[in-house]
């Protein structure tokens, strides 16, 4: 197997109140099932994972980043750190190797179980920052639910949960749509550049010069104080050159 082990270290809304919640998320489930396929991954599946009778030594997919990989310890436990494939391939989760990056590597990457978009999917959308409290987004207008049952308090992406540490991580970002760009929900004034659907790398993250960022629908804006679009000076990396600037920033790390 060929692998290099390179070490790395405005929507306008109505709130809906109610006691009787399980029944209407049932019957908002029934809707939205008729329209797009809700979310059915789990948390687990964007942790590393080796099978339960794995090889010791083989490598399994980073969940987060197709460039690079976990390997597999004598206990069946992934190593703590990341391995980076080679410049110009991606790890293929089927043949759990590294690959030249032709379009025909499939990547093992998770989909974000928490979604903050109504504009961009048609199940339900979290709201940073409140844990109990969500959109549904099958309908033409977003209508706000809130998690009225004491015990079951937490929104976890999908439903209403009793553990807390299930609550949507408000500093998470997941590129939804190629081609766009989102805003960084921890700075006003960054914003993250998506080329592919997945979970964005720092590599992908511009300031906005001398502006502060504006979110328009599914568009992350850069504006100057007086309101006026600037034109933004920066060169849309090729998916090479995006690989390549991922190993020189691996490489000043180490």
């Amino acid at each position: 197997m060929h692998i290099r082990h390179a070490h790395t270290h405005t929507h306008h809304d109505t709130t809906l109140h109610t006691t009787t919640m399980g029944a209407l998320h049932l019957a908002l489930c029934l809707l939205a099932l008729g329209t797009s396929s809700l979310l059915a991954v789990t948390r687990d599946t964007c942790l590393p994972s080796c099978p339960d009778a794995c090889t010791p030594g083989e490598a399994v997919p980073d969940p987060h980043n197709c460039y690079k990989y976990y390997t597999c310890m004598e206990n069946c436990e992934p190593t703590d750190v990341a391995f980076e494939c080679p410049v110009g391939e991606k790890f293929d989760s089927v043949g759990k190797v590294c690959k030249t990056d032709d379009g025909t590597v499939t990547c093992g990457l998770c989909v974000a179980q928490c979604r903050y978009d109504c504009m961009l999917h048609k199940g339900f959308a979290a709201v940073r920052g409140v844990c109990n409290e969500y959109y549904f987004c099958a309908t033409d207008t977003p209508v706000k639910i809130y998690c009225n049952d004491p015990k079951k308090p937490y929104f976890d992406g999908t439903n209403c949960v009793e553990n807390e540490n299930a609550c949507c991580d408000p500093c998470e970002v997941y590129c939804e749509v190629p081609y766009t760009e989102i805003a960084d929900p921890t700075s006003c004034k960054h914003f993250y550049y998506c080329d592919e659907i997945g979970f964005p790398l720092d590599v992908d993250r511009y300031e906005c010069p001398e502006a502060r960022l504006t979110v328009t629908g599914r568009t992350a804006v850069c504006l100057t104080q007086r309101q006026t679009v600037m034109s933004l000076v920066l060169r849309r990396p090729r998916q090479k050159d995006r690989q390549t600037d991922r190993q020189i920033e691996r490489q000043k790390d180490r």
